[in-house]
């Protein structure tokens, strides 16, 4: 419909980006791909964790945050993996702790050197959320992969007059 009503509004006729179509196939892609590759109930907990996270990184991205009710909507999701024995809780438990671990290092370290913290709190929440989900191992493969994503998106839309700047911050969350 939105290629159809040529971008706008059928009432109004108020341009529509093109950011909405682009974000219902992309989660219509992943929910078709999870019910078709996974049996019932893992495809079922996992369009609803994969859609809360398209949903964090719009929002994290457009508006600079982690709105708590899509936090607490990936732990009641952690809460039924483990319930269901989908993840298991010694992994689960690797991987927050040891998540929790390197970020509490991290936000030292960066209050050490530069006096603020290097990572907002809703990020923080997401990074150890995820950590229950997928384990300390593939969590640190995530963190890796999202801090490469997002210095590669920052250096893409680095200000065009090439000044470098420590301040410069970005939407991490849209990365995990």
């Amino acid at each position: 419909s939105w290629l159809m009503l040529r971008a706008k509004c059928r009432h109004c006729h108020t341009s529509i980006s093109a950011r909405y179509p682009l974000i219902e196939g992309f989660t219509a892609l992943g929910w078709a791909l999870a019910f078709a590759l996974l049996p019932p109930p893992q495809a079922l907990l996992f369009v609803l964790m994969y859609s809360a996270l398209i949903a964090v990184a719009v929002i994290d991205y457009t508006y600079w945050l982690v709105p708590l009710s899509l936090i607490i909507s990936l732990l009641i999701g952690d809460g039924l993996a483990l319930y269901f024995n989908l993840v298991r809780l010694e992994s689960a438990v690797r991987g927050f702790v040891g998540i929790l671990t390197l970020l509490t290092f991290i936000q030292g370290l960066t209050w050490l050197v530069r006096k603020e913290v290097g990572l907002g709190w809703g990020d923080v929440q997401l990074a150890l959320v995820l950590s229950v989900w997928l384990g300390l191992e593939l969590s640190l493969v995530g963190l890796l992969l999202a801090v490469i994503l997002a210095i590669l998106a920052w250096l893409i839309s680095w200000p065009k007059d090439r000044s470098f700047s420590w301040d410069r911050k970005i939407q991490f969350g849209s990365y995990l």
